[in-house]
């Protein structure tokens, strides 16, 4: 089991990166992500569940993601799968996340510090 703090991606997170190893990941301290590992197949495959606790709409477990990596030249190419969300809104909420998470991890990835995360818009009064 792999346990840490984020670096800017999420503030920490407890891993077990094997098929069928369970991983939780704090967002901040009352949002958790979590979920299992369905395939591994390093350093190009992850594939996983992926939900909210305490979420109805996402709970923990109904959803898959799947991250691929391929060598680009000297780059590298991410392709992230999301299936099996319940909602239009749910897609794109998620949607709006990975691709937050994305640039920061680019930004990490090449060595860099991506700075605190940024504070969400305060909603609207109803």
């Amino acid at each position: 089991m792999l346990q840490g703090q984020g670096r800017g991606l999420a503030d920490s997170g407890e891993l077990d990166p094997r098929p069928g190893g369970v991983y939780r990941v704090w967002m901040d301290a009352d949002t958790v992500a979590s979920g299992v590992f369905l395939e591994v197949e390093a350093p190009r495959l992850v594939v996983f569940t992926w939900g909210w606790e305490g979420d109805d709409e996402v709970p923990p477990g109904s959803t898959t993601v799947r991250l691929e990596l391929a060598a680009d030249g000297d780059a590298t190419t991410l392709t992230l799968e999301h299936s099996g969300l319940p909602s239009g809104h749910a897609a794109a909420m998620h949607e709006e996340g990975w691709r937050l998470f994305g640039s920061r991890l680019a930004i990490v990835a090449t060595g860099g510090e991506p700075g605190p995360m940024p504070t969400p818009p305060a909603s609207e009064p109803t």
